[in-house]
């Protein structure tokens, strides 16, 4: 993808490229012409010269993860998304892309998203992260609001996908964590998405597990991977058990977890050893797309 921009080095310095400490690398992607407004890693303004990158001007600001979002720098489109972050090779090297949204009450850069992210990246699977309107006006200081109206997210997915789709070549998988994974799995067969990834699936509302939302997932035909906890306050395993869902839909439990993959202590397992098996999972799930391609 031509709008890439590879951070390359620890230096906070003008005009110095900027490198993820400690992690695979991270780029930033605009689908923007000319100057490119970027954000997230590395907040600044770049022109794109064919291959080439130049410093124009700008401000890095970089967090205790290595990862920011510069409210400035990250103007809107019509639509109102926001700018994008991006992890892992450049999709020529990569055995597969996910476009991975975020949950109802977190961004794009929360520690489950960037963690979760940076996993796939060291497995060789190449992470576009966006965020919804309402999420990315709050970066704008618009205050904590609830999520958009489901047909606005919808149309976000929309446009995410279509500009993705025209650079990339490669398998290009939807999914995301809880409500984004939810948004991704309404559209999977329209989009013709080659796969379906869920992290965290929001079987029903919390505490009424009379209102499923599963009616869609009944005859969904894209290749689905669902990696959820036994525990999901909002998809238990004893209650997901009796829904009926469609053949395409491969299911993955994690022991004593909850919405957030995170396990009891007394059940001998750690945060960070179901993140690594989710990611397993995931990168297994999308490397036979690439493999079968």
């Amino acid at each position: 993808m031509r709008h890439c921009l590879k951070i390359i080095s620890e230096s906070l310095d003008s005009g110095s490229p900027i490198k993820r400490s400690g992690g695979p690398w991270c780029e930033v992607v605009s689908h923007f012409e000319g100057d490119l407004p970027l954000c997230g890693g590395l907040c600044v303004m770049f022109r794109l010269h064919q291959e080439n990158w130049a410093f124009q001007s700008g401000e890095r600001m970089v967090n205790e993860q290595g990862v920011c979002i510069d409210v400035d720098q990250c103007p809107q489109d019509a639509n109102g998304i926001g700018q994008w972050l991006w992890n892992g090779p450049a999709p020529a090297e990569s055995h597969a892309c996910l476009v991975l949204a975020h949950g109802a009450g977190s961004p794009m850069d929360s520690e489950f998203m960037t963690s979760m992210a940076e996993r796939l990246a060291a497995r060789g699977i190449s992470v576009v992260r966006f965020e919804f309107p309402y999420m990315a006006a709050r970066r704008r200081g618009a205050g904590r609001r609830p999520p958009d109206q489901q047909a606005r997210l919808l149309d976000c997915w929309r446009a995410i996908y279509s500009l993705l789709r025209r650079e990339i070549s490669k398998p290009l998988a939807i999914g995301g964590k809880s409500m984004g994974g939810r948004m991704a799995s309404l559209l999977a067969d329209e989009l013709e998405a080659q796969a379906l990834v869920c992290l965290g699936y929001p079987f029903h509302p919390a505490g009424k597990a009379d209102r499923p939302r599963t009616a869609h997932l009944t005859a969904l035909r894209t290749p689905a991977l669902i990696v959820q906890g036994e525990r999901d306050a909002m998809g238990r395993r004893d209650r997901v058990r009796e829904y009926a869902l469609s053949s395409a839909i491969r299911l993955q439990w994690l022991a004593a977890a909850d919405h957030d993959l995170r396990p009891l202590k007394a059940s001998g397992f750690t945060h960070e050893h179901h993140l690594d098996t989710a990611a397993n999972m995931v990168a297994d799930f999308l490397q036979s797309f690439g493999r079968h391609r």
